[in-house]
């Protein structure tokens, strides 16, 4: 089994995160502080270099304005729509 990070599926993750940072009007550097991390943590989250965790997930939604179970659906139906497999 491919390790998620490296799974082309995984893109659709690194790009939610981003377009809603973009719909938030914020730089990497304002979703970091809300989030109360380093630039670099987002940078790398938005680049496919760190793994999102579940918690992280919820984390960054809601610092996004956004609710974590409703983007996910929206992931998953992009995943789904895309018919990838593992």
């Amino acid at each position: 089994m491919t390790e998620s990070l490296h799974h082309p599926a995984y893109r659709n993750i690194t790009e939610a995160v981003k377009a809603m940072r973009h719909a938030a009007g914020l730089s990497q550097r304002d979703l970091a502080a809300k989030l109360g991390r380093e630039l670099s943590f987002v940078s790398r989250l938005e680049q496919g270099q760190r793994r999102l965790d579940l918690l992280e997930w919820v984390w960054v939604c809601e610092a996004l304005g956004r609710d974590p179970i409703e983007e996910g659906k929206a992931v998953l139906a992009k995943l789904r729509s895309k018919n990838t497999r593992r």
